[in-house]
């Protein structure tokens, strides 16, 4: 082929090209501009936001202050203090000394019962309430109980009905972790100090030297001693928990006990001043994709494995049996033993509680009732 004739081709092809570009750019002249508009799909699904006002602290603060308390406690401790003798030898004598103590607490009753933490009131022979409007009350215990950590005391007065403002117990198990809360108290002395947060988590357990919480709320609303015993509270002004306890060495760290669980216990105290737990007597374990393939089982590895049953106990005599998997609780899905300990340590000795169980490769229902230890 003709070289002349290649190049020729070549330089008619590249002026072609020059040409049609400046008609079509004078033509349509977007087709050269970058298109920076980048298209957004619309989420066509309706999220409800949690709107929180400039209005929305202050008003929950202004509802639930009447109703929270300041507890201040005398009692007396017995220490061993250093004495001198002529021999040089160290001893020492055994004296009782008093000792004072203070916390928060929140009225649940017009009656003026009082909703507080045990380790508040420990021991105390002597206490007194102070509430918003500086009035002070001397106060008895109704019951404690140690477990918990929960105490139901009540002042002595001849307020009227009209006068003491009983605080409204929100319901804990709606809470969702994000949540804004507020918690109310006394840190340091104090006085009806407000911190805000959030709900961090939800089920944390907590242990230390004498005490084995469980379920607790966490959040970030700042708890200091002095605290202990005050609401926590959502911003409906609603009790949602009972600030407990800390971690000492953190920052945005603290607990409290759901307030769920602790209507059950305020009901008991009130009555006959303990608690009595119901159980059903079995060991159980998290379901896990080990011990389902091992227990056969082809669903979701989500439930409750029975370990053990206890002899004479109410599972025994429900017919409950070692490697049974329980599905669900009173038609609750159980995604944790936690979750079946909650719904069973919020039952009373005596309720009956239905319970879907998986047995080798049936669904069956099994009702058990509880009793009380």
């Amino acid at each position: 082929m003709d070289i002349k004739y290649i190049y020729t081709s070549v330089i008619g092809a590249v002026v072609g090209c020059i040409i049609f570009s400046i008609v079509l750019f004078f033509v349509n002249p977007s087709v050269f501009t970058k298109n920076n508009n980048v298209e957004v799909k619309e989420n066509k699904k309706d999220i409800t936001p949690i709107v929180i006002n400039s209005s929305s602290i202050p008003e929950a603060t202004e509802k639930i202050m009447p109703s929270v308390v300041y507890i201040d406690t005398k009692s007396f401790t017995k220490v061993n203090r250093p004495v001198a003798n002529i021999f040089g030898i160290p001893a020492y004598r055994s004296q009782v000394v008093p000792q004072k103590g203070s916390g928060s607490g929140v009225v649940i009753d017009k009656s003026g019962l009082i909703l507080t933490n045990e380790h508040v009131i420990h021991g105390a022979t002597e206490i007194t309430v102070t509430f918003q409007n500086d009035e002070s009350y001397p106060a008895v215990i109704k019951g404690s109980d140690p477990v918990s950590d929960i105490a139901l005391i009540q002042i002595k007065t001849d307020k009227t009905d009209s006068e003491i403002k009983p605080a409204v117990l929100g319901d804990s198990d709606k809470l969702k972790i994000g949540e804004p809360v507020i918690a109310v108290g006394s840190p340091y002395h104090f006085q009806q100090s407000v911190t805000y947060g959030v709900i961090s988590a939800r089920g944390r357990n907590l242990s230390d030297q004498s005490k084995d919480f469980q379920d607790l709320l966490q959040t970030d609303a700042a708890i200091n001693p002095g605290n202990s015993g005050g609401p926590l509270v959502n911003l409906k002004g609603e009790v949602i928990g009972i600030n407990t306890a800390i971690i000492p060495y953190a920052q945005g760290i603290g607990f409290s006990i759901p307030i769920n669980t602790v209507k059950n216990i305020v009901n008991q105290l009130n009555e006959s001043g303990r608690v009595i737990r119901p159980y059903i007597g079995t060991s159980i374990q998290d379901l896990n994709k080990h011990l389902a393939y091992y227990l056969r089982y082809d669903g979701e590895p989500k439930g409750v494995v029975v370990i053990g049953v206890s002899k004479g106990s109410p599972a025994e005599d429900a017919d409950i049996r070692p490697n049974d998997i329980i599905l669900k609780a009173d038609g609750k899905t159980l995604s944790s033993s936690e979750d079946l300990r909650r719904i069973i340590r919020n039952s009373k000795p005596g309720d009956v509680i239905s319970l879907d169980v998986w047995r080798n490769g049936e669904i069956i229902n099994i009702s058990v009732t509880t009793a009380g230890n």
